[in-house]
């Protein structure tokens, strides 16, 4: 039985060896086991047949990696009979013993089985991929913007007015006759300086401190034959006329700070327009001086002198614009602001004979008050291409209203009475401003 087991296999081994000789296809050699491809049966794939021997001594083709068939539930087991006719050779009977090939034999089907691959199923694509989880929007934050600096310096060519001071006149047998001295404040130079950080788009702070002085001198000889008379002396005092000449000294001071928000309306390259708020301090100062040898119950030379002080804050508001002149790069601008300062006037009036050393009238007055003060201005202004300098120049005045002013606190101090002591001061004239933005 050996014996016939082994010629068997080399009798299949030869006429295997033949086929492969003869180039025979593979499908060939599959039905050479028996075994007819058809759809949804076992195929073989990827590797070349490997020889197995059965049970019974037979040599089968068989492939050593396969994957299960779906189709194959458990049914009969398959039947691998003789090598068809059309194999070529693998019909022919053993010749070492002339026995005709061994009935067809049953074998377990293979462990494994080839699927022919099946169409993919196609889902939708939310389906298929895991949900989307929402973020919320990035929000980009822009970068902060730089501050942008403003220095700027202005020179002030101011005029007092509402605050002349008629101090003498000529006089002829005690009665008005020639001209009347005026200590009238002329034109003078002052100065304004200041800053601007603009730290927001639209938003900016600035600050300002301004700076004028003024003084003036006048002075009154008697005409041929006559005198000259104060109009300053206190009429209880007993003084009479001088033989001149009769000089004085007037003199007016003013300091104001400023510090404002300014809030943008419009910026852009054709037209800047903001409103500011903010406190405003204030200091203004009247000094007057007179003196003269006049006659009278206690002649000499007699000085008339007046101090009057008024220190004071409150709030500011206004609004300031600029709009360019077609393409070119001037500009006109314009600026106003409203302040309401509290403050206390002190006030000081002296007579006094130097030669004698007596003080022939005082008056100390305080008042406290509200100083509401209005300022304008407009201009003509013209800025560089980069916009670094600015040069500008235009019209001024500063208001300062319900003030005590010299004049009109002389004449409460010779009538003796202090009721509506009221004045207006104004400034007015030209100003120039240089400023460097960067």
């Amino acid at each position: 039985m050996a014996r016939a087991i082994a010629l068997r296999a080399a009798a299949w081994l030869s006429a295997i060896m033949l086929c492969g000789w003869l180039g025979l296809p593979g499908d060939h050699l599959a039905m050479a086991q028996g075994v007819a491809p058809a759809p949804g049966q076992p195929m073989w794939i990827n590797q070349p047949p490997m020889f197995q021997v059965g049970p019974n001594g037979a040599v089968n083709l068989d492939q050593p990696v396969m994957m299960p068939n779906t189709a194959y539930q458990g049914g009969p087991p398959m039947m691998y009979g003789p090598v068809p006719s059309d194999a070529g050779c693998a019909a022919q009977p053993y010749p070492a013993t002339g026995a005709t090939p061994y009935p067809a034999q049953a074998y377990p089907a293979p462990s494994a089985w080839v699927v022919p691959a099946q169409p993919v199923q196609q889902y939708p694509a939310a389906v298929m991929q895991p949900p989307a989880v929402v973020q919320p929007p990035l929000v980009v934050q822009p970068p902060p913007q730089p501050f942008t600096w403003t220095l700027f310096g202005e020179a002030l060519w101011l005029h007092p007015t509402g605050v002349d001071m008629a101090h003498a006149q000529q006089q002829m047998l005690g009665v008005p006759f020639g001209l009347i001295g005026v200590a009238d404040p002329s034109y003078d130079i002052g100065f304004r300086v200041g800053g601007e950080v603009q730290f927001a788009p639209d938003a900016a702070v600035f600050g300002s401190y301004a700076f004028f002085e003024e003084n003036t001198i006048s002075t009154v000889v008697a005409p041929v034959g006559g005198e000259v008379g104060s109009l300053v002396h206190h009429p209880g005092a007993g003084i009479t006329t001088s033989a001149g000449p009769v000089d004085a000294i007037y003199d007016l001071e003013f300091q104001l700070g400023d510090l404002a928000y300014r809030q943008f309306l419009a910026l852009d390259q054709l037209r800047r327009v903001s409103v500011f708020a903010g406190g405003r301090f204030g200091r203004l100062e009247q000094r007057f001086f007179q003196t003269g040898v006049f006659a009278g119950a206690i002649p000499g030379t007699i000085e008339t002198s007046t101090n009057i002080e008024f220190t004071g804050g409150g709030p500011m508001a206004g609004f300031d614009a600029e709009r360019m002149i077609s393409a070119s790069r001037f500009s006109v601008y314009g600026r106003a602001l409203a302040a309401a300062i509290t403050g206390q006037f002190d006030a000081h009036y002296r007579l006094f004979n130097a030669t004698t050393v007596a003080t022939l009238a005082e008056v100390f007055w305080e008042d406290d008050r509200i100083v509401p003060m209005l300022d304008y201005e407009l201009g003509l202004a013209w800025t560089s291409p980069q916009g670094t300098f600015r040069f500008s120049a235009g019209y001024l005045a500063s208001h300062w209203f319900n003030a005590v002013t010299t004049p009109v606190f002389v004449d409460a101090v010779q009538a003796d009475n202090y009721v509506d002591v009221s004045d207006t001061i104004s400034f007015d004239g030209l100003v120039g401003r240089a400023e460097v933005r960067w």
